[in-house]
């Protein structure tokens, strides 16, 4: 993309259509990090938390505190379970 560029800014007009266009990634430009509000930023930290500790919960439920299940379900390592319990003071 750098090589394509004509100067020190890449844009979208670089980028892959797939990228560009993909619904999960595609950000609206009132929506940037730029722009965005810092409390509103805090709000949604906070919340992408709340659902991942309701996650690992739920998870663990679901495999009776078989953490290497849980690992393997959410798609992660079992020291990143580990860490994420601590984190999210959750205790089995």
């Amino acid at each position: 993309m750098i090589s394509m560029a004509d100067s020190n800014t890449i844009h979208l007009e670089y980028l892959p259509e797939d990228i560009v266009h993909h619904k999960d990634r595609a950000v609206a430009p009132s929506q940037s990090k730029t722009t965005q509000d810092p409390c509103e930023r805090v709000k949604i930290k906070q919340n992408l938390s709340d659902k991942e500790r309701q996650y690992i919960i739920d998870f663990l439920i679901k495999a009776r505190d078989n953490i290497s299940l849980v690992a393997k379900e959410m798609g992660i390592a079992r020291s990143t379970i580990y860490r994420k319990m601590r984190q999210y003071n959750i205790y089995y």
